[in-house]
């Protein structure tokens, strides 16, 4: 059972883990005479830092019927001071008294409970010195109970005295796990396992459990989400590209920072256990190896041969092994020519940064090259970088269709033309007349010339015998 200071028997009595049976009817007596609880005078081991004192008629009468059970007064006596007052921090413990060790021990706890890990072997050496148990001995025939524990009794609570501290490191561990708080987790794992104490070591299971149901949660949690969101089209999958890009890369970054910094400390927290380590090994393997087919569906395929590389190793000997090294073998020729246009990328990048480090006007025209930007295959673990010179050969089914669209615009186009030049103008449409200034007067002919001869009968000076408009009958 777990330890409870603000409702020790002896504190609500106000009392000594030494006190005897006399001392106890005559507390309760005394306080029994006080109707209101916020009437009764405090005592020194009321300790107020411990939390809310409850000293109702009713809280009262139940600290005596506990206190009047040998093995419920046993284990309050444990977790108390047997001093005549607490200790303050300015008293050190007399390693030789088993009473001063106990009341420093149990001070440690009013302070910090539980114990800091490096605290509880100290614990476990109180436990098991030749002098606590008779002293817990003495202690109870000293109280003259009408029903006393007998000295096995006292041994067993002794022997469970430090697994009863060491369950409040349960509640830590698991709020521990849920914040993936390594730092605190692994010196209670490791306190759990060396323990002098089989009642402490106990425990050490019931931490694991809650550490794998917490991985089997977001194991499938992940999983859930890649399935719900990756998409793709075998002949054309580069529309979804994007998508499967961005949900992949937020469940490997979540991996990367929930599931493997315990992966990574499994034989530490399981060192005696392989069982479980394989179990979690397994869940985990297989949720890599849908990431792996997230990175395939997004056109990195170096990062899906890597993470394929990795669900292999966890899943070693079970049945999913040989259809994730079938998944491995398929990817393998992509990765490897992938990774050669990187390479060729890198290489014409290295290339462009000799030539622009030459001299400031050499290599002046190069448009989006940044030589101050480390080279480098991966912005992040599983995300693939393609230099900015490096060229993607396109799929030939979409070279194909390319060339078709093309062509169907050219004949599109011609036979525009042909119909615009066979169509006939279209008559413009009159404008509306215009208002405009009347004729100038015409000025008036000359007078006619009349010769020698007489009136000028004909005036064709223009006319020849021999021209065509003369008169058939004219004569020179």
């Amino acid at each position: 059972m777990s330890f409870d200071f603000s409702h020790n028997p002896f504190r609500i009595l106000g009392l000594s883990g030494a006190a005897s049976q006399a001392a106890m009817d005559a507390a309760a007596r005394r306080l029994r005479i006080y109707p209101d609880p916020a009437a009764i005078p405090p005592t020194p081991f009321d300790l107020p830092t411990l939390g809310p004192l409850p000293r109702t008629p009713t809280d009262i009468e139940q600290a005596l019927a506990a206190l009047y059970d040998p093995l419920t007064r046993i284990d309050a006596r444990l977790f108390w001071f047997t001093a005549d007052h607490p200790p303050s921090l300015a008293d050190f413990p007399d390693p030789r008294s088993a009473d001063s060790r106990h009341n420093a021990l149990i001070r440690t706890l009013c302070f910090q409970n539980p114990p800091a890990p490096e605290w509880f072997p100290r614990f476990e050496e109180h436990a098991l010195a030749p002098d606590t148990l008779p002293w817990l001995i003495d202690l109870e025939h000293a109280g003259d109970f009408e029903k006393a524990a007998t000295p096995d009794e006292v041994a067993a609570a002794l022997q469970a005295f430090p697994a009863h501290c060491a369950a409040g490191y349960l509640p830590r561990s698991r709020a521990a796990i849920e914040r993936v708080d390594l730092p605190t987790l692994l010196p209670i794992a490791a306190l759990l396992h060396t323990a002098k104490f089989p009642q402490v070591r106990a425990l050490l299971p019931q931490l694991l459990d809650v550490l794998e149901d917490n991985m089997a949660r977001r194991c499938d949690a992940f999983d859930a989400q890649l399935r719900e969101g990756l998409r793709t089209n075998e002949q054309f999958p580069f529309s979804f590209y994007p998508k499967n890009l961005a949900l992949t890369q937020d469940v490997a970054a979540a991996i990367d920072s929930t599931l493997s910094p315990f992966l990574r400390h499994l034989p530490e927290l399981a060192p005696d256990d392989p069982d479980r380590i394989a179990r979690i090994r397994y869940q985990v393997g297989l949720l890599l190896a849908l990431l792996a087919l997230g990175w395939d569906w997004s056109g990195r395929f170096i990062n899906a041969e890597e993470t394929y590389e990795k669900a292999l190793g966890m899943v070693a000997g079970s049945p999913a092994e040989a259809r994730i090294r079938d998944d491995l073998e398929r990817i393998r020729p992509k990765a490897r020519q992938q990774r050669d246009e990187v390479e060729r990328g890198r290489a014409q990048h290295a290339a462009a940064q000799r030539t622009l480090q030459r001299g400031p006007n050499v290599g002046a025209g190069w448009v989006g090259l940044n030589t101050d930007a480390p080279i480098t295959l991966a912005t992040t673990q599983h995300t693939a970088f393609t230099p900015p010179i490096a060229k993607r050969r396109l799929h030939p089914a979409l070279r194909f269709f390319i060339g078709i669209a093309v062509l169907f615009l050219l004949a599109v186009a011609v036979v525009a033309m042909l119909v615009y030049t066979d169509t006939p103008a279209q008559p413009a449409v009159p404008s509306p007349p215009q208002a405009t200034a009347p004729p100038a007067p015409r000025p008036a002919p000359p007078p006619a010339i009349i010769d020698d001869y007489g009136p000028l009968l004909r005036l064709r000076p223009h006319l020849t015998p021999n021209s065509p408009f003369a008169d058939a009958n004219h004569e020179p």
